[in-house]
């Protein structure tokens, strides 16, 4: 995927632009509405500002009249893989550690959680190696905490943070992401040690005997 230099001066990038259509599609000839950032070359890539996991260049809008686009639309997606639910449990040792890694997936453009699923560590590798279109797909990984008291102790110092608390930031800064996600995720104990479905050996290890 064509990228920006790895450094462009503030100056030489124009952030947060809005497409309603017909101004920019996606390669493969799909139309493309929603945020946007481009560079003094002229190069327009999606997201309000680079993002090297989800951004994805455009090129302008031609009509799709024309029978070529569909053929590259047809050709272009053929091998792709379609994403499917999947929600994956921490190990043991994953609560040992305290925290584990969570991957979810989206329609571009969409902006509604209704679009959003989990999916597994395999798929997201599948995504970042496009073998999950990412023209089409917006995919984001987040660290979920697991152990720990549930809420910030700001009496501590330094503080000590919280399972709850901290799983509710970290899911509103990846809503900067992919939008929805803090509609999506909102269950901020959920495989935790304070999740009443998880085990009670897991709980116990921690302290726990609920």
């Amino acid at each position: 995927m064509p990228r920006p230099a790895a450094y462009v001066p503030e100056n030489q990038i124009i952030k947060n632009l809005t497409t309603l259509g017909k101004e920019w599609m996606f390669p493969d000839g799909r139309e493309y509405i929603g945020r946007y950032h481009r560079y003094i070359n002229g190069a327009v890539f999606t997201e309000a500002r680079y993002s090297e996991q989800n951004s994805v260049e455009l090129i302008p809008f031609e009509s799709r009249d024309s029978k070529n686009y569909d053929y590259i639309e047809l050709k272009g997606t053929a091998n792709f893989q379609s994403p499917k639910y999947i929600s994956t449990a921490p190990t043991t040792k994953q609560y040992k550690a305290g925290r584990y890694t969570r991957y979810f997936i989206s329609t571009r453009n969409s902006y509604e959680n209704s679009s959003i699923i989990e999916i597994d560590e395999n798929q997201f590798k599948l995504w970042k190696s496009n073998k999950i279109d990412r023209s089409l797909y917006s995919a984001i990984e987040l660290t979920w905490k697991l152990t720990g008291p549930r809420f910030d102790d700001i009496s501590m110092q330094p503080k000590i943070s919280g399972v709850e608390d901290t799983n509710r930031r970290i899911v509103f800064l990846k809503n900067l992401e992919m939008p929805g996600i803090a509609d999506f995720l909102t269950d901020y104990t959920e495989y935790t040690i304070y999740d009443r479905q998880t085990s009670a050996e897991i709980k116990k290890l921690f302290g726990r005997s609920e």
